[in-house]
């Protein structure tokens, strides 16, 4: 799990400092740097099989697209250095159980016109090995070794040693290897959907393939639910319904109120057609021809149950075309991801009603593990400096102790005015007679 990110000049943030927890939920206005958090870890996803110091995106394959450096670094100067560090638990079994989290960070510079990696830091809770790219210095615990000649960038977080001083057998040499082992299932463990899903079509052909992820679109959504069925059908002794992918999708939109049942009608052998039960005892139409908000959050259902136990799920406003109860549950669903299949949630979001469902449980005393320290909530706010923070501080009774200027349009402030408005209209009539 991610338990901490730092952000130096990147985009709209010129210092960024924010803890995570197990479900962690960004909200502000437009263009206040929410989605750009997210993003400073979609970079390095799609930077680490790429064989460049850094990949800004522009391919189909790719996560996010920053154009060029200048688009990347805060106020567009090409001048100042972007600097991303994370921390996290550990993924690997160590021999020392003391190792439990991990360290990373990199800054990238522009030389000339060449963006290259100035610096990497790896530690954990014991040792530290921080190496300067510029001039191939690297530091160890307590020992320096200035050799301009000592290591060798293979990829932005990845690094080799040409010397023989190096040996393979060295403690230094071990650490290396596990720690970018652990990096790498970090983030393979990445998951991300966009604001915007994809538009689900009338029929698939079922291509006997199950996807390995839900891609940031949700294309994939209809051949993971049909991969997960034909599972189920071959091992018929074993499948339980309701613990299912199909079982639990469905569960999740009747919860919300939007569907009643789901189905995958196959039309031949190999094309297949999703679809919905809105009302009891009512026919199965084609998913086509529902509301638009079914398509939309089906993706999301469908990963917070597809994802592998211990992911990260990186959410852009999943409450996208959804009624204030469906967005409610959603909150509710989340939650319960995150508990029972070790899922943390990384959510961007505009929705006041996911919040107040948030606040609902960790005030109640049966969802023993909605609690402040698993929930955490940020304000974000654009300023001639850049972005800002802050911690929506919710107590134990789910009360917001800290109430951001401009948080949902001040909604007290509308609540109080409405109730004023309306006892000077009701004085205004009495007095009209």
């Amino acid at each position: 799990m991610l338990r901490r990110m730092k952000l130096e000049n990147f985009r709209s943030w010129r210092e960024l400092d924010i803890e995570l927890a197990p479900m962690t939920v960004l909200f502000g206005a437009n263009n206040s740097g929410k989605s750009n958090i997210l993003s400073a870890l979609l970079l390095l996803k799609q930077s680490q099989p790429h064989p460049e110091p850094i990949n800004l995106g522009g391919d189909r394959q790719d996560y996010v697209d920053f154009g060029s450096y200048s688009d990347l670094v805060h106020q567009r100067d090409p001048l100042e250095k972007v600097t991303v560090s994370i921390s996290w638990d550990s993924i690997e079994v160590t021999d020392n159980d003391s190792a439990d989290h991990l360290d990373f960070g990199v800054r990238w510079g522009l030389r000339a016109t060449e963006v290259i990696v100035e610096k990497i830091q790896y530690a954990d809770n014991q040792s530290h090995l921080d190496i300067s790219l510029r001039d191939g210095s690297y530091t160890s615990g307590t020992r320096s070794n200035p050799d301009k000649n000592i290591v060798r960038l293979d990829k932005f977080y990845k690094f080799d040693y040409p010397d023989f001083s190096m040996h393979p057998t060295s403690t230094l040499y071990a650490f290396k290897d596990w720690y970018i082992l652990n990096f790498e299932k970090l983030m393979e463990s990445i998951s991300y959907l966009g604001p915007l899903r994809a538009n689900p079509n009338r029929t698939y052909i079922w291509r006997n393939v199950s996807p390995r992820e839900i891609d940031a679109v949700g294309e994939s959504t209809m051949q993971a639910i049909m991969a997960s069925i034909r599972e189920d059908t071959n091992h018929i002794e074993d499948a339980s319904p309701a613990e299912s992918l199909i079982g639990q999708v469905t569960r999740g939109l009747k919860m919300m109120g939007l569907v009643e049942g789901i189905s995958f009608r196959m039309i031949g052998e190999t094309v297949f057609m999703p679809e919905v039960q809105v009302n009891k005892e009512g026919e199965y139409i084609a998913l086509t021809d529902v509301g638009f908000g079914i398509s939309q959050v089906l993706p999301i259902i469908t990963l917070l149950y597809f994802a592998e136990p211990g992911s990260i799920l990186l959410l852009e406003q999943p409450e996208l075309h959804l009624h204030p109860h469906a967005q409610s549950v959603l909150a509710d669903l989340m939650l319960e991801v995150a508990e029972k299949r070790n899922l943390q949630l990384i959510v961007e979001s505009h929705s006041e009603h996911l919040l107040r469902r948030l606040q609902r449980r960790i005030a109640e005393a049966d969802y023993a593990f909605a609690t402040p320290e698993n929930v955490r909530a940020y304000f974000c706010k654009s300023t001639t400096d850049g972005s800002q923070i802050e911690q929506v501080k919710v107590n134990h009774y789910g009360e917001i102790e800290n109430w951001p200027d401009g948080f949902f349009g001040d909604l007290s402030a509308d609540i109080e005015a409405i109730m004023r408005a309306g006892i000077d209209k009701r004085k205004q009539e009495l007095a009209d007679g």
